[in-house]
């Protein structure tokens, strides 16, 4: 008879390692240790019901979990080593396997943990996880607004967790992953290889809006990942959600060998997946070898993520990456390997050696002169040229339908000549990129580097070619458009041979700040750097302090209110320096606070659907408390609704702001106004752009009434917390007549002209304005009225004294009614008068 060892484990923690927030645990070191066998017992009790990565329990039934706070199944899983509250533990060269759960889990308060040269195998759970969230932690709203969380609601800092062996782990609690982080500040996870696993390698960061949780600054690199997500979908190598402020980067990673599972409904495989809530956020210089996709940033909230300079050899490419940035990332074959990538390969995995920080390469044409074939373009062609690749150049639509206007071209000028060894093109649509490529060094005479003008298009929008010994100054895109209309949002062209410069700019280059506290914004700007990073912001004799003034996130940069207060009212001039080019201006229009708040506030509004389950009616959107919002019907997501604000009267509005319920949800929105409620004209359309932040402020100079809002959001349906409106009152004005007194009207002389009104606002400092005009409509001369006395029958003349044209013969007479900030409202009275 065969003998049968069986292992009964009755200890679900082996070591338990508990401080509290005022007496951390503090240096300990655990060094050479097996720690097998240990149990797990809440299953038991409670099933299991993670929400992803084995962070954490569900409620029943998706109630509040307040209810179950502090029972097992709200609790983080157990793990056979357990850590919270401590500082400076170290954990090396030890054995975790066969356990009921994680093998090593930081829960609640961790800081220095050193996690180096250890093994995790045959875990019914997860290798290891830090950064896990407190009983009291949770991750959805409180009282209907976005929580707010300290450092110790289970922040993991200045952990690391280096040149482990994790294998066949998450064996029965599969959703589990082999290195998981939380809430991870200035982590490390490096040199470490994964692989055979159910569900994804490294899960890094949590929750799904795009909130501040502390996450910062944390460094994924040098790790080897292979057989990842071998049952599960929606995964890959490295996973993460949420945002993470200060540059957190993933680089220098090997990850191969992700292939769809039999069992998987679908294949959302990627190398490395920014999901939900991710922003801010780099992927830098990573080889991904038979991954399904290489990346994606694309699921909403998402933006602000950088992927820079990675290899890819994978059968969907590059997936979906919404508005964040993709910049010289390369296909590779498995016969062709570029040494770059190789000698990513090569530093991958357990005690390699490190790598220098990971470098951007330097584009030819940031920045270079470019001129489109067409004279019309809906956006300027310098667009494909400027280093930002959120902005595009467009083809007019009206040259789309017409084959004879079917070929376009843009072509680039690099204002000197230069080796052309590699280009990249990012179009709009993958499946519209038929082109040829040529280039010249006179810009007359030219050569074909590729052709594909009348190949079928590839799937992917970013395409990139590859020619040895061509040099050129001029490089000419050519895209047949039939049917289509052409669109590019950036051009890469490199050379691996001659000294290009580097340079930087930054966008946008002119702002306004209103210091008005209802209207005042954060400014963003966006540091377009090409091989030059930004060293400092001045102003005069000041620099500008990090992390107080403003916040710098890769590429990303925010002037805080803080500051942009300090500034005096006016024209102010910051300047942006760069250590490799020329320093940039940015111009900031500073107004002071004209204590104009919100025209908007319990006037009439209705709206197409409301949640009527919920009552999030309409008069929410105007009532001033922010605790309370507007929802469209359940079930009508993707669906759109409008909501229309009757403001009682005619105004001068210069901002509008939605506050929508969700950050950088991805709202899709567009304003009309109108004066009369029936004719309405566009004040802003972003119908076919996605919202990045959960406040929006459109600025402009408009007259009206009645404004239209037009939302749409496909996943949530729209929700708004709060409509406002700055504007000021306008006379609104009838013009009933216009006559010169007999005699005035004389060549030369003054003519005296009697404007008979209708007032309808009573608005004590109105006004007329007088413009007279020749045939050819130059303007002959101008006249202001003095304020009008109105009389009970709401009818008065206003005299204008306006001197007459020096010569003989027929003009025009235009009449405007005028307002305080001596703007012209609009064109009310017209008439032909003779100058005799």
């Amino acid at each position: 008879m065969n003998k049968t060892e069986i292992i009964a484990p009755k200890l679900e923690t082996i070591i338990d390692i508990n401080g509290t927030d005022e007496n951390k645990t503090e240096n300990i070191t655990f060094d050479g240790i097996q720690f097998l066998h240990s149990n797990w017992l809440a299953p038991d009790s409670y099933g299991y019901c993670s929400v992803q990565g084995g962070f954490r329990y569900q409620s029943e039934g998706g109630k509040d979990n307040s209810a179950i706070r502090g029972s097992a199944r709200y609790d983080a899983p157990k793990s056979m080593v357990q850590l919270r509250h401590t500082k400076n533990i170290s954990l090396i060269n030890s054995e975790f396997s066969f356990s009921g759960s994680w093998g090593i889990m930081g829960y609640e308060d961790t800081e220095n943990t050193f996690i180096d040269h250890n093994v995790f195998t045959k875990n019914a759970g997860g290798g290891v996880t830090m950064g896990m969230a407190g009983r009291e932690w949770d991750d959805q709203t409180e009282n209907e607004q976005p929580r707010t969380y300290t450092d110790t609601d289970g922040q993991s800092r200045y952990d690391t967790i280096t040149n482990n062996y994790i294998d066949h782990v998450a064996c029965e609690y599969q959703d589990m992953v082999g290195i998981g982080a939380m809430l991870p500040q200035h982590m490390t996870i490096a040199n470490n290889e994964i692989g055979y696993l159910p569900y994804t390698g490294i899960n890094i960061g949590w929750n799904w809006l795009d909130t501040d949780h502390g996450m910062t600054a944390n460094k994924v690199y040098q790790n080897y990942i292979h057989n990842t997500c071998m049952l599960l979908q929606d995964g890959g190598g490295i996973y993460s959600l949420g945002r993470m402020n200060g540059d957190s980067n993933f680089y220098y990673n090997y990850i191969t060998d992700i292939e769809m599972s039999e069992w998987a409904p679908h294949n959302n495989l990627m190398g490395i997946y920014f999901d939900n809530g991710s922003c801010y956020k780099k992927a830098q210089s990573n080889v991904f070898d038979n991954t399904v996709y290489s990346f994606q940033a694309s699921n909403p909230p998402n933006h602000d993520n950088i992927f820079d300079g990675n290899f890819y050899n994978c059968p969907g490419g590059i997936s979906s990456i919404g508005s964040s940035a993709s910049i010289d990332n390369r296909p590779f074959t498995s016969d062709s390997v570029p040494e770059a990538a190789q000698r990513i390969i090569d530093h991958a995995g357990i005690d390699k050696e490190p790598l220098e920080n990971p470098s951007s390469r330097v584009n030819l044409a940031f920045g270079k002169p470019v001129f489109s074939s067409e004279n019309d373009d809906i956006s300027p062609a310098s667009n494909a040229t400027d280093g930002n690749p959120s902005t595009l150049w467009e083809q007019n639509i009206v040259n789309r339908p017409d084959s004879s206007k079917a070929i376009t071209s843009l072509t680039i000028d690099l204002e000197n000549e230069y080796s052309i060894d590699e280009i990249m093109i990012s179009f709009q649509y993958g499946n519209r990129s038929r082109y040829k490529i040529e280039y010249s060094s006179d810009g007359n005479s030219w050569d074909t580097y590729v052709d594909k003008l009348y190949e079928s298009p590839s799937s992917s929008s970013s395409v990139y070619e590859t020619k040895s010994n061509v040099r050129g100054r001029y490089v000419k895109l050519t895209m047949n458009t039939e049917g289509w209309g052409a669109g590019v949002y950036e051009i890469y062209i490199y050379s691996n041979s001659d000294n290009v410069p580097a340079s930087a700019n930054i966008t946008p280059d002119s702002v306004s700040y209103d210091k008005n506290p209802v209207w005042k914004q954060a400014i963003q700007l966006t540091s377009l750097e090409n091989g030059s990073s930004l060293t400092s912001l001045r102003n005069g004799d000041y620099t500008l302090i990090a992390d107080k003034d403003y916040e710098k996130h890769w590429n990303s940069i925010t002037l805080n209110t803080s500051y942009l207060d300090t500034l005096t009212e006016g024209i102010n001039i910051i300047q942006a320096d760069f250590d490799h080019s020329q320093p940039k201006n940015i111009t900031i229009n500073v107004s002071e606070n004209d204590e104009i708040t919100n025209i908007a506030l319990g006037k009439p509004v209705y709206a197409s659907s409301y949640n009527t389950d919920e009552n999030r009616y309409a008069s929410y959107l105007v009532d001033g408390d922010s605790s309370t919002r507007w929802a469209q019907q359940q079930g009508t997501a993707g669906q759109t609704s409008t909501i229309d604000l009757d403001l009682e009267g005619i105004y001068n509005i210069t901002k509008t702001s939605i506050d929508f319920e969700l950050d950088s949800a991805g709202y899709n929105y567009k304003i009309e106004y109108s004066i009369d409620g029936n004719n309405y004209q566009t004040f802003v359309d972003k119908l076919s752009q996605s919202t990045e932040t959960r406040k929006v402020i459109d600025s402009g100079n408009i007259n009206a009434r009645y404004l239209k809002f037009t939302v749409n959001n496909n996943e949530w349906g729209a929700s708004i917390w709060e409509i406002q409106v700055k504007g000021a009152p306008v006379n609104n004005w009838s013009i009933l007549s216009a006559i010169f007194k007999s005699g005035t009207n004389v060549a030369g002389g003054e003519g005296n002209l009697t404007v008979k009104i209708t007032e309808h606002n009573n608005v004590e400092d109105a006004n007329v304005y007088c413009a007279i005009y020749n045939s050819d409509g130059v303007l002959q001369s101008t006249a202001l009225s003095s304020a009008p006395e109105f009389s009970d029958s709401e009818t008065d003349r206003v005299v204008c004294k306006v001197k007459m044209p020096e010569e003989k013969g027929t003009y025009l007479l235009k009449v405007f009614s005028w307002t305080s900030t001596q703007t012209p409202v609009s064109n009310v009275y017209s008439k032909s008068i003779t100058v005799k």
